[in-house]
């Protein structure tokens, strides 16, 4: 039996996900080759810009290969038939693995996804879970097969998240998460092989998280305040979210959903404040801006925003 040190895997991984699990295994498996994508050509005056992966790598000391398509990368296919690692884990990379490199190795292709599977299957399964409200992370272990995010399970975990939580604290808990259900099956492994059992996943069950297109970032107040403050939060870091004020955007930057509001404003309108941050009427309910960023301007609190721009109570966002 291999002991834990001699256990080799491959690093396959391009965005933000992975990058915050990158550091997180690297302290517990042993990663001869880190790869990623090869960074999209620059604009014009701006400089290259690598992969969040890359990021990651370089400053644990890695130094990673680039690629940009791995199935018919040459290099990297030798590479693989001279130098095969035991496993792979393929993480938030953006293109589909094939053989060899599937089933090319004795512990398979792993991945970990920020999502109890079958729900969210897809490229954005923690923003879209945001989006709808779930009360729960969600991580689980499992197995790459050809169909996306389909691979029988190792493990799963989940907690608790707060109301306020947004996407970015949420990734980095699903990654910590991660990383200790990877160091669990590696445990494991190197301990008693027949330990690690696998399920498959319920196909009736699976849901889908779509990509989040830039066109979400416009948002407005004739929804829900659940839902325009859960989608605040899910695209906090991309795209954002803005809506219309005095003809230019404001970016919401962080909000809080109140249930009640005054009787029948209009929607957009400011019914007053919440412990001196302004409440905006929605479709349904109200919302408290905590934090915005006026076009062409600083992140600012959502007090200092409405009296610099000498809003009161009656106005209305357009």
């Amino acid at each position: 039996m291999k002991e834990k040190s001699d256990i080799n895997f491959w690093f396959i991984g391009t965005g933000d996900f992975a990058a915050a699990l990158l550091p997180k295994l690297a302290g517990n498996l042993s990663f001869s080759r880190i790869i990623t994508r090869t960074p999209s050509k620059a604009s014009r005056g701006l400089k290259e810009e690598i992969t969040p992966v890359e990021r990651a790598a370089t400053e644990i000391g890695f130094k990673p290969s680039r690629t940009p398509l791995l199935v018919s990368d040459a290099s990297i296919r030798n590479d693989f038939f001279k130098n095969k690692p035991d496993g792979i884990f393929v993480i938030d990379f953006g293109e589909k693995i094939t053989d060899p490199f599937l089933a090319g190795t004795r512990l398979g292709c792993l991945n970990i996804h920020p999502s109890l599977l079958p729900k969210y299957r897809g490229a954005a399964p923690i923003q879209r879970a945001l989006e709808n409200g779930e009360s729960r992370i969600g991580v689980t272990l499992f197995h790459l097969t050809e169909e996306m995010d389909a691979g029988p399970i190792i493990h799963q975990i989940s907690e608790e998240i707060s109301i306020e939580a947004d996407y970015t604290e949420i990734m980095n808990r699903a990654a910590v998460l991660g990383s200790e259900l990877a160091n669990e099956w590696l445990r494991k492994i190197v301990i008693d092989p027949d330990q690690v059992i696998t399920r498959p996943q319920d196909q009736e069950a699976a849901t889908n998280a779509p990509k989040i297109l830039k066109s979400e970032s416009h948002q407005s107040f004739n929804i829900a305040a659940k839902l325009l403050h859960n989608r605040v939060r899910a695209f906090c870091s991309n795209p954002g979210v803005w809506v219309p004020f005095r003809g230019k955007r404001l970016k919401l930057i962080a909000t809080y959903p109140l249930e009640e509001a005054s009787a029948s404003p209009e929607v957009g309108e400011i019914i007053g404040r919440h412990d001196g941050l302004p409440v905006v009427k929605c479709k349904e309910g109200a919302i408290v801006l905590k934090r915005v960023q006026p076009e062409g301007k600083r992140i600012m609190d959502g007090t200092d925003w409405v009296n610099g721009s000498r809003i009161k109570t009656g106005d209305i966002m357009e």
